[in-house]
């Protein structure tokens, strides 16, 4: 709830800054001739199809068109990406599909499997009814049974350099990820201009990090985000006048205002990972893409993991930003997501915990498009500005104007 263009050749080479992925993989043989389990629930809002095996995304985007279901969120989880996209539905199928399938692939190796299709509430039941009938007998996919495994980011010459500049050491406490790495570029996929939002971040045990002492009933979220002072100073919902202002006016739109937006993640499922686009009660001043985590006691110490939203531009060409990773209470009675995690404002962490630890400060004027870096060690963030020591170095997109 909390809370740069010569990039085509660029960005068709690397749209994750330097991310290594691990080729070895299990195949699991697709059952091809058994009919998937799809069970149906519904809540305020939104009707949601649960499929037992999952399904490739084409096979969902295919069911889907030709039930005619206005689709409100695919959710992925399998191959060891987990993530969500609501469809832009002023793009084509085309579009949509190709976006998810074309940023899991260059990311982790791997392509989106289709667990979850949350549908207008709305929607007819007869028209329900089809595209359960469809998923039911839709092809289980090939998966692989391996996580995916990132290796460091930033080459060892760069990690040396970095080495040089430490002086007073900033202590990050230890349920937090020691080390974080943000990447703000623009992106463009079938000459479609995006946004994109890339953390990586890691729990290093060399210096005591640790997410299994995270208290099983608090989350985690993380993530940057943008400013822009000239909106009235309320929160959300109440903006008064500047009620569209406070979704457009950053480098981009918020995910509410955005016609489509993806979100991705290598966190295990265990770990429950999930999109924070729930802002109501955020700053109307402030535009949050950030990602949680319900469970952070479920993932790893020195394991690398990415997080990745992309949104639509915003009206400002370049926005003030922060990051920020921070504990909130855990008030989900279901899985864990941006509706239910938070809920308790006022509740405090246990003795020992900090409930929030800023990796890139609001008062040091960090522009994004850009990026950022902030380690154990480190008494203050280094950020990568085009012609800067450590632009090349952490391979961060160019940044233009």
């Amino acid at each position: 709830m909390s809370g740069i263009m010569r990039f085509k050749i660029f960005m068709s080479m690397m749209l994750t800054p330097a991310l290594i992925v691990s080729s070895q993989s299990t195949a699991i043989a697709a059952e091809t001739e058994l009919p998937t389990s799809v069970s149906l629930s519904s809540e305020p809002g939104r009707t949601t199809l649960t499929i037992g095996h999952g399904v490739d995304l084409k096979d969902a985007m295919t069911a889907v068109s030709q039930s005619e279901v206005n689709v409100l969120e695919y959710h992925f989880d399998g191959n060891g990406v987990v993530g969500g996209m609501k469809p832009d539905p002023n793009r084509t199928l085309e579009f949509n599909l190709g976006w998810a399938k074309n940023t899991i692939k260059q990311r982790y190796n791997r392509t989106p499997i289709v667990s979850n299709i949350v549908v207008s509430p709305t929607t007819s039941a007869p028209k329900v009814r089809a595209l359960r009938e469809k998923l039911t007998h839709a092809p289980r996919p090939v998966l692989t049974n391996s996580p995916v495994k990132l290796s460091d980011p930033i080459p060892a010459t760069a990690s040396k350099n970095l080495a040089s500049i430490r002086r007073e050491p900033q202590d990050i406490p230890e349920h937090f990820p020691s080390l974080w790495r943000g990447y703000a570029y623009p992106n463009v996929y079938a000459g479609a201009n995006l946004r994109s939002y890339d953390n990586i971040f890691i729990f290093q045990s060399a210096v005591g990090a640790n997410p299994t002492i995270f208290p099983s009933d608090w989350g985690m979220e993380l993530g940057i985000t943008t400013f822009n002072d000239s909106i009235i100073d309320r929160i959300r919902p109440f903006c008064g006048g500047d009620g569209e202002r406070a979704h457009t006016e950053f480098w981009s739109s918020t995910y509410y205002a955005s016609p489509g937006y993806l979100w991705t993640t290598n966190i295990p499922p265990e770990a429950a990972p999930y999109a924070d686009s729930n802002i109501q009660l955020d700053s109307c001043q402030a535009n949050s893409a950030e990602l949680g985590v319900g469970y952070p006691a479920n993932l790893h110490a020195d394991t690398w993991y990415n997080l990745l939203v992309e949104l639509a531009p915003g009206n400002s060409g370049n926005s003030p930003a922060s990051a920020s990773v921070s504990m909130l209470s855990n008030d989900c009675t279901g899985t864990p997501d941006s509706d239910c995690m938070g809920l308790n404002t006022d509740r405090q962490p246990p003795t020992g915990f900090e409930k929030v630890q800023s990796y890139v400060n609001r008062d040091r004027n960090w522009v994004i498009p850009s990026c950022a870096y902030m380690e154990e060690g480190l008494d203050s963030p280094v950020f990568a500005f085009p012609g800067g020591p450590f632009w090349k170095l952490e391979n961060c997109p160019e940044q233009k104007g």
